[in-house]
Formats: structure tokens, C-alpha cells, sequence
């Protein structure tokens, strides 16, 4: 038989379920507002000094780094980041045990994507330039440069937009490094700028890898007549060994090191060039060293010419070949000038008005030559460099080739 309760049980019984609806009530209220706050987070646009909370681990955003625990990450999630101008990251460094330094390159805002199972996150990164105007290409620092720094970098960039205009970026970081990255932009770390282990270095660094994105146009063109000479010259120079010998220390070591940017300087631990890696980097370090020291590379090329008698012929043919090197990059340099700026004939003009324009716009050309290397009427004097064909051919004939 059911027991039917008391009227004060009825009412007590009704003040508990009020009371509990009252909980209930507050509860989904709290959900809501908690779901809403997380919303919120998610529309906001995180800047520099902020840190983005997630369900996997605080995201710190420093200058255009983000920083977070890839370790506890990786164990749950899968974190992507995109930008709004289809630009990738690029993973500068670790930080410590696990943790991630990520560079975010590019202007426009960043999107971290994180999958957690079936659930997706997705938070908004503003990255904090210094936007500096150059008349050429873009250029962005991290952190803010010097005036000498920055007038460098124009002069650098202007130099170089007659062939190509990659833009250049200055990361914030303590270690000493520049990058040429995806075939896209240059990137070198503030050290460099702020804090050079030797004088010039900053220019040193940005000639180089500028120096790479022509190397990069030159391995995409229809026409691999210049990638091919540049293989050829590597080779030559005793490429393809993958060896790291220094020539200045006396030993009969490759011919190629005589371009390593690194061998000019009086520390002997920087390590700016590795021409001995590919014709790429020889490309790279060979411009370079004619735009740094364009006088100290004649002497040592001339410099090749002192060995011994035994050693008399192989000491010329090396001479040969590395001023057949300087030919080359000189000519390439040239040719690119003049592809991007190409000589326009006027029909109806007589051959004197020809010659007349033809000297003029030759004159054109040089004059953006020596933008990029400022002593080449010394160089191409010093290294004979127009008697170089006609002693190759001598040395052939000497040898019975022909």
C-alpha cells in the first residue's frame, strides 16, 4: 500500500526541488557564459605579449614568434598555423626540453588550428613588425634597427631589385644566422644586425642570401644555360667532394675555399660561407667576397702563382680557373640586368645612332652592376680578366688540346 505523505512533508519536499532547480538553473547559466568566454577568446586577435590559453597548453606570442610545449601538444593534439596570404611557418628553434620557437613570416593575420579529436579550435595571431619602405622590396624587423642598418639594408636591396625584390626579414634572435627561405624571403636573426661578431657583417649576410634568390631565378628559368655554367665552375673549382679544407693554412686544399667569406675574417670561428657545398653557395660566396673584398680576393687569386716549379703549371691552371669564376658571375650578373631591363631598339635609326644607343644603354647596365659589386672596374683590371680567354686558349695549345 503507497504511503501517502504529510502537507509539511509536500512542502518540504517542494522546497527541495526548488532549490535544485534554482542550482540547475545557475549551472547552465555558468555553462553558458563559460562557452561564451571561450568564444570570445577564439574571435579575438592575439598581438604581441599575449598568451593564448587552450585545452592543450598555454601559445605565447612574442614579436611574430609563437612559443609553446610541442612535447604535451603532440601527445593529444594536432596544431597547424596559416596565414591569411597562404605564407607557411617555419620552425626557428627550440627554446628547451619540448618547447617550440615558431616563426610567423609574412604580413596579415596568423591561424593556429588545433585538432583534438573530432574538435577543432581556432585562434587569431596578429605577428608585430617594424615595417620599414624601401623602393625596391619589402623589408621587416622584429625588433627596431639602427639608422646605419637600415641604410645598409636599402642600399643592399636596391642593389639587388634590378634582378630580383625578395622580401627581407630581421627575426629577434641571439644566435648569429641568415636564411634564404622556400625561395621566397631572406631572413636573417637581429644578432647579426645588433650584435655582429665581425664589422660588415650585416651587409656580409643579406649580399649572400639575396645572392641565393638570384640563384633561385636562375634554377627556374626556361633557359639552364647559366645553371649548368654555374655547375660546370663549381666542379672546376674541385666541387662534388663535400670537404671543408682551408687553403689559407698552407695545405693543398680546394680551390673553391678561396671564396669562403669565413677565411676573411680574423676570427677563425665565424663560419659565414660554405662554397664548397654546391654551385649554389659558391654562386653566393663568390658574390659576396667580390662586393666585400674585392682586393683582398685579387691578391689571392694572383697569389695562386706562387709555388714552386714542380708546381708551376698546376699553379697557373688554377689561377685560370678562378678568375674563369669571377668571369662567370660577372657575365651572369650582366645578362640578368639585362633581361629585366632589355635594350630597345628604334627602327629607322641609322647604324651611328645605333652604336650611339647601344654604348648608352651599355653604360646603363654597368652602372647597376656596380650597385651590387662598387669595385668591378678594379677587379675585372686586376684579375686581367680580358686577357683571360686568350691565355686559356695558350694554355690548350700548350697542352696539345685544341
Amino acid at each position: 500500500m503507497e504511503k501517502i505523505p504529510s502537507r509539511r512533508q509536500f512542502l518540504k519536499d517542494v522546497g527541495k526541488g526548488l532549490k535544485l532547480g534554482a542550482l540547475a538553473g545557475a549551472g547552465a547559466a555558468l555553462g553558458i557564459g563559460y562557452e561564451k568566454t571561450r568564444q570570445n577568446e577564439r574571435n579575438r586577435i592575439y598581438e604581441s605579449g599575449d598568451t593564448i590559453k587552450t585545452e592543450v597548453g598555454d601559445f605565447k606570442v612574442d614579436g611574430w614568434h609563437l612559443q609553446y610545449n610541442e612535447a604535451e601538444v603532440k601527445k593529444i593534439a594536432r596544431v597547424s598555423l596559416n596565414s591569411e596570404q597562404g605564407g607557411l611557418s617555419k620552425n626557428v628553434s627550440s627554446l628547451a626540453r619540448g618547447m617550440q620557437n615558431v616563426a610567423l613570416p609574412g604580413q596579415g593575420v596568423w591561424t593556429l588550428k588545433i585538432d583534438i579529436g573530432n574538435e577543432t579550435y581556432e585562434y587569431k595571431i596578429l605577428p608585430l613588425y617594424h615595417t620599414y619602405e624601401n623602393p625596391t622590396s619589402p623589408f621587416y624587423a622584429e625588433v627596431e634597427l639602427s639608422t646605419e642598418n637600415l641604410q645598409t639594408a636599402r642600399r643592399i636591396q636596391q642593389a639587388f631589385g634590378n634582378i630580383v625584390n625578395d622580401p627581407v626579414y630581421v627575426y629577434k634572435s641571439s644566435e648569429h644566422n641568415g636564411f634564404y627561405v622556400d625561395e621566397k624571403r631572406v631572413e636573417i636573426s637581429s644578432a647579426v644586425a645588433q650584435s655582429p661578431t665581425y664589422e660588415g657583417q650585416f651587409e656580409c649576410v643579406l649580399t649572400h642570401e639575396l645572392a641565393h634568390a638570384v640563384v633561385s631565378r636562375i634554377r627556374h628559368a626556361v633557359d639552364q644555360t647559366n645553371n649548368l655554367d654555374l655547375a660546370r665552375v663549381f666542379e672546376t673549382l674541385g666541387g662534388f667532394t663535400g670537404a671543408r679544407n682551408s687553403l689559407l693554412e698552407g695545405e693543398k686544399g680546394l680551390l673553391v675555399n678561396i671564396f669562403d667569406e669565413s677565411s676573411f675574417q680574423k676570427n677563425q670561428k665565424v663560419i659565414d660561407g660554405h662554397p664548397y657545398d654546391n654551385h649554389d653557395e659558391l654562386f653566393a660566396s663568390i658574390l659576396t667576397v667580390l662586393r666585400m673584398h674585392p682586393e683582398q680576393l685579387a691578391q689571392r687569386i694572383q697569389d695562386l702563382l706562387k709555388e714552386k716549379n714542380s708546381m708551376k703549371e698546376i699553379a697557373i691552371l688554377n689561377n685560370l680557373r678562378a678568375r674563369e669564376a669571377v668571369r662567370q658571375i660577372i657575365r651572369i650578373l650582366t645578362q640578368l640586368l639585362e633581361e629585366n631591363s632589355p635594350f630597345e631598339w628604334k627602327e629607322g635609326a641609322n647604324l651611328e645612332t645605333y652604336r650611339a644607343q647601344r654604348k648608352e644603354y651599355n653604360e646603363k647596365i654597368r652602372k647597376k652592376l656596380k650597385l651590387i659589386i662598387p669595385k668591378i672596374d678594379e677587379l675585372e683590371k686586376g684579375l686581367r680578366l680580358d686577357s683571360l680567354q686568350d691565355e686559356m686558349l695558350a694554355m690548350f695549345e700548350k697542352a696539345g688540346i685544341r
